[in-house]
């Protein structure tokens, strides 16, 4: 089957285009693609150096708008397309992800055209544009009818339908709607294709069966690489949940990832059975070993420490008495290879793992952490999340199986000073955070210096996080 995929592209940064041919190439590695310019690009030479690395045609275009051309944009692009002969024309943004091959064999026999459909059943349904695949006898089709060339599409007042009216009085009009106005003058079909997850704005969650995800703004090229994980963990005399649960946490590693364990002024031996049982973890760089001398535990402080050291551009929290099972790794990685986000346990698993927390690095920093007027037990994490999805992050909640956690009594447990009681301490927790977001605080610790220790690692070598 020969599908050819056309991207057009406006003002695009060079790297978000390189990302999403990145993707592209990933899942069709000979497919036949051109790039269109509509209008002069502002980094056209290095566009041209992103065309060439990828075997994309490149064709500089004239700036068409729909208000002034009509429907010459598509006329272009069909244009362009009919030449390779397609089976599939696939007309995709460069803010979409192609993450695997589409199965073009599930969509509908009488559609023309197929996507995401959106606002089904309304007059102003559509095939969303960030992923459109119009069959190879429908772009032949539609250029053998002239419709395209119509004066009639120059005045979207005319035959826009429904939340058209808005784009309209802006002085805009997208170039999805004006297909879908040609579709309905030539009594065309068009049908939804549940692999292609394409979106005006990006989901809080993507659709995990999708071989298609739109929109991810703001890509680089980093992005199309699978990130390294951080996993976090810090311990104050608990290393009877460490000799549980390290080595099993090390024995499923991804050569990629490392564990960054913050000793957090143990007394109980901690450091002599790391460097007895886990030397060769610390030499291989699998597992980095560090000492904070402190005699009271503060669990916000030491876990910003510990992320602080952490090296991989993802950083998640893996409390002393969580496993980290096979493919919760590579789970966190298909996650964030979707771009920004926060992850964290179901309220099923709440005080043993709804603590497990990941995001990006830079976000985390962003964000200023932990806040570290949390001393005690609880929300110090539960701020953390509330933070990250008011600054705009999508939360994701981690399957349960990758949510598996060591049970013990909640007697161990330190509460804020003042606190003597679970309910007293969640009362403290929820007081901070609240009055932080109802002041718009979403970067917590400001005018402090934070997250910051002087550390021994395993070798002696003192280090500052």
């Amino acid at each position: 089957m020969n599908i050819v995929f056309g991207l057009t592209v406006h003002d695009e940064p060079a790297g978000q285009i390189d990302w999403c041919l990145t993707w592209l190439r990933r899942a069709y590695p000979s497919a036949p693609v051109f790039v269109v310019s509509d209008g002069p690009h502002p980094y056209e030479s290095a566009v041209l150096a992103v065309c060439r690395q990828h075997r994309a045609h490149f064709e500089r275009g004239k700036r068409l708008k729909v208000l002034e051309a009509g429907a010459a944009w598509w006329q272009r692009f069909f244009t362009l397309g009919h030449a390779y002969r397609p089976d599939w024309l696939v007309k995709f943004d460069a803010d979409t992800r192609i993450r695997r091959c589409v199965d073009f064999s599930k969509a509908a026999s009488t559609a023309d055209v197929i996507g995401r459909v959106t606002t089904p059943g309304l007059p102003h349904e559509n095939v969303q544009g960030g992923f459109q695949a119009i069959r190879g006898s429908a772009v032949e089709r539609i250029l053998d009818s002239d419709e395209c060339l119509s004066l009639l599409w120059r005045d979207p007042a005319s035959w826009a339908r429904g939340e058209c009216g808005r784009l309209i009085r802006r002085g805009e009009i997208s170039t999805d709607f004006t297909l879908m106005a040609i579709l309905r003058a030539l009594r065309m079909h068009w049908a939804n294709h549940d692999e292609i997850d394409s979106h005006w704005r990006a989901p809080r969650t993507w659709c995990p069966s999708a071989a298609v995800t739109h929109p991810h703004k703001g890509m680089t090229p980093a992005d199309a690489e699978p990130p390294g994980i951080s996993l976090c963990m810090t311990c104050y005399n608990r290393l009877s949940f460490l000799q549980q649960t390290l080595p099993r946490n090390l024995a499923c590693l991804d050569p990629r990832d490392e564990i960054v364990l913050l000793d957090y002024g143990s007394t109980d031996g901690l450091g002599d059975w790391v460097r007895m049982a886990l030397l060769d973890a610390l030499r291989d760089g699998r597992l980095k070993y560090f000492r904070a001398e402190t005699s009271r535990w503060h669990v916000s402080h030491a876990k910003n420490v510990a992320h602080r050291l952490a090296t991989r551009r993802v950083v998640c929290n893996l409390d002393a008495d969580n496993f980290a099972p096979a493919g919760f790794a590579d789970w966190l990685r298909e996650v964030f290879l979707d771009g920004p986000a926060i992850t964290h346990g179901d309220a099923q698993s709440y005080g043993g793992g709804y603590g497990r927390i990941a995001l990006f690095k830079e976000d985390f920093l962003r964000l200023g952490g932990y806040d570290e007027r949390f001393v005690g037990w609880s929300y110090d994490d539960e701020d953390l999340r509330r933070r990250a999805m008011a600054s705009g992050l999508r939360a994701v909640v981690t399957p349960a199986p990758f949510i598996t956690f060591l049970h013990h009594s909640h007697a161990i447990r330190q509460f804020a000073p003042g606190a003597t009681t679970q309910e007293e301490d969640l009362a403290f927790g929820r007081a901070i955070s609240r009055g932080s977001l109802a002041q718009g605080r979403l970067r917590a610790n400001q005018g402090q210096v934070w997250g910051r220790a002087l550390v021994r690692c395993f070798d002696g070598e003192l280090v500052a996080s």
